[in-house]
């Protein structure tokens, strides 16, 4: 999930805009778009279960369908409409 607004380097708050704000997730783990930049830039340690998991897919992200992506976004990240409907449903 991508949004039109930029995310800031929350460790170095100089640094300005790094990212374009996503969310990346492959079903099982969740992580933001900036995740990349803060290991390349500081040397952010990764959980190793998620390099082992990451690995054992050849750091293959699957495309989600729009169901799998409604449960991530309920799990989550609490995100529906004020209506109740799903953030990815259609109208």
């Amino acid at each position: 999930m991508a949004s039109p607004s930029w995310e800031q380097d929350l460790l170095d708050k100089q640094a300005g805009p790094i990212c374009q704000a996503a969310i990346l997730t492959d079903g099982e783990w969740i992580w933001p778009s900036s995740l990349a930049d803060y290991v390349k830039t500081y040397h952010v340690e990764l959980p190793a279960e998620f390099v082992e998991h990451m690995a054992s897919r050849d750091w293959d992200v699957p495309e989600l369908d729009e169901d799998a992506l409604d449960e991530i976004c309920d799990r989550y990240l609490g995100q529906r409409r004020q209506d109740g409907t799903r953030l990815n449903d259609a109208n």
